[in-house]
């Protein structure tokens, strides 16, 4: 039996590992930084993809679109295309089966396998290719390799851009070799006729000429190459912006609740891996069905929007707001305790009440434990939230 740890096991980024091959299933180990994506490619076998770690958004060219966190399993059919995007730094185990699939570019059949053992694989021009123990395997055709897939476009463009660079830069060498060497010849003869100095000139002349040209040549593309990293770098940029939006309520600019409860565990966890604390606070908006009721669902729009409105001019740019439900609302206070987070809300609840829809909300607090889930404390800062609308109440009455 083996066993792998797959939150800790080392892997580099777009690194596959291949944790176990046999003739019918292969498992590996993915890592995906933050905002990257493995390219849309075309999977020769059933394929399963579980998320160990992270998040990510898997979407299909019909325009299907799953957003997981871990534990969530995706399973393609044999020719499906997909792409899939890590929304934060991911972890995935892909499993697939058979291994290889029919089509598979590169690997041998069942078929195939079923030769090899037997001693008879062959390459496909028909050389056997010996292993050990007298066998054969087949082996993928020269210019294809393991595991690899389509890159991004502009990317591509730009290394192909610098390994021509690299290339004119080499030949603009070789140039001043030549005219050197002519100029040397040139040098060492003591009593050559005219023509031929001119000649040698002349040809130095325009070796030199085309070494420029080829340094101007490798320098321009070496700009083009940069031009299209940075234009590259625009798009990604750009992707993310609009996964944003698209994860943004349209009514009050909160997050919804799929990328919203994502952001929330990403703040969790960077809080116990930096020992600062954070505390999670439950919003519950007063009166919005009876506001609805009374002068229309445009007063009760209103005051959901002065509520976020409240909440974001008093929280931090990176402090995450989450629309949980139809009046309600979770934020993350990051490197804040608990203490001094009431008389933060009581604040922002003293000024919305003040504002022009003169709303008001109810606040549940919790501050993060050791062995706590984004679950538990979500729990606790919404009994805390009942618990302070009770206090309200008889305060009022």
């Amino acid at each position: 039996m083996k066993t792998w740890d797959l939150s800790s096991l080392d892997l580099e980024p777009h690194a596959p590992a291949i944790l176990a091959s046999a003739d019918d299933a292969r498992a590996i180990a993915l890592a995906i930084p933050a905002g990257e994506r493995l390219q849309e490619h075309q999977v020769h076998e059933r394929a399963w993809v579980l998320i160990v770690a992270g998040a990510v958004e898997v979407t299909t060219p019909a325009g299907v679109r799953v957003v997981g966190a871990p534990g969530l399993v995706v399973t393609f059919e044999p020719g499906e295309r997909h792409a899939v995007r890590a929304l934060s730094d991911t972890r995935l185990l892909l499993l697939l089966t058979p291994w290889p699939g029919p089509g598979h570019p590169g690997s041998p059949s069942l078929e195939a396998k079923a030769r090899a053992r037997a001693g008879g694989a062959e390459r496909p021009g028909g050389v056997p290719v010996p292993i050990a123990g007298g066998a054969a395997r087949a082996t993928a055709p020269v210019g294809e390799t393991a595991g690899s897939g389509p890159e991004n476009r502009r990317q591509e463009t730009a290394r192909q851009r610098d390994v021509t660079a690299g290339s004119r830069d080499l030949a603009a060498d070789a140039r001043d070799r030549v005219a050197g060497q002519q100029e040397e010849a040139l040098m060492a003869t003591e009593e050559s006729r005219d023509s031929t100095i001119r000649a040698l000139l002349v040809a130095s002349g325009g070796v030199r000429d085309e070494a420029a040209a080829d340094r101007a040549d490798a320098a321009s593309d070496r700009q083009r190459a940069a031009a299209d990293r940075a234009q590259a770098g625009a798009d990604s940029g750009q992707a993310r912006i609009e996964l944003e939006h698209a994860q943004l309520d349209s009514l009050t600019g909160a997050y919804m609740r799929d990328l919203g409860l994502i952001t929330l565990q990403n703040e969790i966890d960077r809080s116990r891996r930096s020992g600062e604390p954070f505390v999670l606070a439950f919003v519950d908006v007063d009166g919005l069905k009876e506001l609805n009721d009374r002068e229309g669902h445009a007063a009760g729009d209103a005051l959901l929007r002065d509520v976020v409105g409240a909440l974001k001019s008093r929280l931090r740019s990176y402090d995450p707001i989450v629309r949980v439900g139809g009046d309600e609302f979770v934020c993350g206070f990051s490197n804040t305790e608990l203490a001094a987070c009431r008389p933060r809300v009581e604040a922002i609840r003293a000024a919305l009440e003040l504002g022009p829809a003169a709303g008001t909300f109810t606040v549940g607090l919790a501050g993060l434990m050791a062995t706590d889930t984004l679950d538990d404390l979500t729990a606790r800062a919404d009994a805390d939230m009942y618990s302070q609308k009770q206090v309200h109440r008889r305060g009022a009455g």
